[in-house]
C-alpha cells in the first residue's frame, strides 16, 4: 500500500501496490499534480503546540492539517474475522488458532451455544458478535497451576491479546471514561500493537489492518487537538468519528425492517426518512 498521499486527492489513484504499473501511475499523478504528498504538521499550525509534545506521533497531514480516518466499527469486525481464520495469529511465539481460543473459552465456563455463535463465519458484518468475541477474550483469567505448560503459555498469549483488544475497544463503549482516559487506552493499544507487530509482523496483524489501527488512533488525537483549539469548552465524542456514515444508515434501516433483511425499493422509500431522524437523534445525544 502506498502511504503519504494527501487524503483530499487520494481517490484519484489506487493506493494498492500490486504491480509495477501501480507505482508508475502514482508517480505520474504526482508529477501531473493530480495528487500530492502529505507534509509534516507545520510549526505555524494552530494545533502544533498541542501535538508537539507527542514525540512518537506521526505528524504527516494533508492540506489544512487534514488526516485520514478508519471506522472503528470496521476495525472491530476485522479483528473478529482475523480471529476466525484457521491460520490464527502469533503472540510471543504462540500461534493462537480458533480451536485454541475455543478451548480456553470453554474452560472459562462459556456455553457451546455461545462459542458457536461468536465463531459463526457466516455473518462477518455483525458488530455485536465481534464485540462479544473480543470481550470473551479480554475477560479470560490467569491459568491455574494444574493446567499443562502448553495451556498456560497459550492462555498468557491470549491475555496479552485481551489487553490489546480491551484498550482498543473499551474507549468506544464505556461512557464513564473521560476523554483523557479514552486517549490513554487508545495510546496503550497502539503501542502494544507496535511491540507485537515488531515481534511477529504480519503473523500478528496483517499490515493493512495494523496501518488502519495507527491511522484511526492518530486521527482521534488530531481531531481532539483541533477541538481543543477551535472549541475549547465543547464536548468531544470519539464515537462520532468514522468514515462510513452510510453504513450507520443501513444498519438502522435493516433493524427497522426486522426479519425481512433484504428490503425492497418500496420499503427503502418508506423508512429512509425515519432512519435519518434516528441518526440525527443519535448525533445530538451520543451519550
Amino acid at each position: 500500500m502506498f502511504l503519504g498521499i494527501c487524503q483530499e486527492h487520494s481517490s484519484a489513484v489506487s493506493l494498492d501496490f500490486t504491480t509495477e504499473e501501480d507505482m508508475e501511475e502514482v508517480f505520474r499523478c504526482l508529477e501531473d499534480g493530480e495528487v500530492h504528498c502529505a507534509a509534516e504538521l507545520s510549526e505555524d499550525s494552530n494545533i502544533f503546540s498541542v501535538i508537539a509534545a507527542l514525540h512518537l506521533l506521526n505528524r504527516h497531514v494533508g492540506d489544512d492539517d487534514i488526516t485520514a480516518d478508519k471506522d472503528w466499527k470496521h476495525i472491530i469486525k476485522q479483528l473478529r474475522n482475523l480471529l476466525l481464520c484457521d491460520c490464527g495469529i502469533v503472540i510471543q511465539g504462540i500461534r493462537i488458532t480458533p480451536a485454541i481460543t475455543q478451548v480456553h473459552l470453554r474452560s472459562a465456563g462459556l456455553s457451546a451455544e455461545h462459542i458457536n455463535s461468536v465463531f459463526n463465519p457466516q455473518d462477518q458484518q455483525d458488530v455485536k458478535l465481534a464485540f462479544d468475541l473480543l470481550k470473551d477474550i479480554w475477560t479470560l483469567l490467569a491459568p491455574l497451576n494444574h493446567h499443562s505448560s502448553g495451556f498456560i503459555m497459550a492462555r498468557q498469549s491470549l491475555m496479552i491479546l485481551g489487553r490489546f483488544l480491551y484498550y482498543l475497544v473499551f474507549p468506544y463503549l464505556c461512557i464513564e471514561l473521560s476523554l483523557s482516559e479514552q486517549v490513554e487506552h487508545l495510546s496503550a493499544a497502539i503501542h502494544l500493537a507496535m511491540v507485537l507487530y515488531q515481534e511477529a509482523g504480519k503473523d500478528f496483524l496483517p499490515t493493512l489492518l495494523y496501518t488502519d489501527l495507527a491511522i484511526m488512533v492518530k486521527n482521534v488525537i488530531f481531531c481532539i487537538a483541533k477541538a481543543k483549539v477551535d472549541t475549547p469548552k465543547a464536548s468531544f465524542w470519539i464515537i462520532l468519528l468514522g468514515t462510513d456514515h452510510l453504513e450507520e444508515l443501513f444498519g438502522i434501516l435493516r433493524t427497522m425492517v426486522g426479519n425481512d433483511a433484504n428490503l425492497d425499493t418500496l420499503q427503502l422509500g418508506d423508512r429512509i426518512t425515519g432512519c435519518i431522524e434516528v441518526l440525527n437523534i443519535l448525533a445530538e445525544n451520543p451519550q
